[in-house]
């Protein structure tokens, strides 16, 4: 696993508050995008999912700061026991009736509402 450059430095509580406020900003950001679609200039569908996805990609980075900030600054160890425990969950799951059959089913993009971009 590589290390993350928020990894390389200890975080504390502040550092916490920081990180949970900078999570926050993805409301903003959301707001901002839907004033850009409903007043600004013409976007198409397909530059509206490149925003988004962007903004996907920024905020998993955002989350994984902020997951990584909390374990150090209340002195958590996020890693797990090594062998058994993987094997241990799995048998767990299994004895619950999961065994998959669910995965099976294929979901076809155009039986999805459409947009309701495409309705301005």
């Amino acid at each position: 696993m590589t290390s993350k450059w928020y990894e390389k430095v200890k975080r504390t509580r502040l550092d916490e508050e920081d990180a949970i406020m900078a999570c926050w900003n993805i409301t903003e950001e959301i707001n901002f995008l839907w004033v850009q679609i409903m007043d600004g200039a013409p976007m198409d569908n397909d530059e509206i999912c490149n925003i988004l996805l962007g903004m996907q990609q920024q905020y998993d980075r955002k989350f994984d700061a902020l997951f990584e900030t909390f374990t150090q600054a209340h002195g958590l160890d996020t890693t797990p026991p090594a062998g058994e425990w993987d094997d241990d969950r799995i048998d767990i799951i299994g004895q619950n009736g999961n065994d998959g059959d669910h995965y099976d089913k294929k979901i076809d993009a155009k039986s999805w509402p459409s947009s309701n971009f495409d309705k301005r």
